[in-house]
């Protein structure tokens, strides 16, 4: 009996560790044949006058997401994204929504937000400058940048936070780099419920 399940639980690491070698070998791969700087970004702060940059990030491991509330996927994504904000916060991790809703839908985008519990900085792009900096076509596209600002990887649709191929090019960008010094958000730079 125990030799049956002691070759299910090798299987089931040597499994498990080749697909992490696999995952990291190919983000090595898209990183070198892939990686370019994140362009120049600029929104604002959901909820308040505030803009924030990009580049204030610089110094962190960034997930920056574009979503819209009427998007679907968009929705499934965002609990996981908080698992990975809250998780991987204290290594020098930020996740960073950017809403693409149009016009003044701040009140709609807020309690979109507190229904779903979130705590990672929320910021608005009502005109979707987004896409066009980022090159995207809609919603939902996230981009993984390293700390000194450029894309490692960019999902197209879904993403699925929490498989393990996502957590290992997550994994290894955070630990491509030390965080050279804490760098925070600007005042205001994230969601805050009242």
């Amino acid at each position: 009996m125990r030799g049956p399940r002691l070759a299910r639980r090798t299987s089931r690491f040597l499994g498990a560790l080749v697909a992490t070698v696999i995952a990291l070998a190919c983000w090595g791969l898209s990183a070198a044949a892939a990686t370019r700087p994140a362009p120049e970004y600029t929104a604002r702060v959901l909820g308040g006058s505030e803009e924030v940059t990009l580049a204030s990030l610089r110094g962190q491991v960034v997930l920056l997401n574009t979503w819209a509330t009427w998007c679907v996927p968009c929705r499934q994504e965002i609990p996981g994204f908080e698992a990975l904000y809250r998780k991987y916060r204290e290594r020098g991790f930020i996740m960073v929504g950017v809403n693409i809703d149009e016009g003044r839908a701040d009140v709609s985008v807020e309690r979109y937000i507190e229904a779903l519990d979130v705590s990672f900085p929320i910021w608005r792009d009502a005109r979707n400058r987004f896409s066009k900096r980022f090159r995207v076509l809609g919603v939902p596209e996230t981009f993984l940048i390293d700390r000194a600002g450029r894309i490692v990887h960019h999902w197209r649709g879904l993403m699925v936070p929490d498989a393990p191929q996502n957590l290992a090019l997550i994994e290894a960008a955070l630990e491509a780099s030390a965080p050279s010094a804490a760098v925070r958000l600007p005042q205001g730079g994230g969601w805050s419920r009242p």
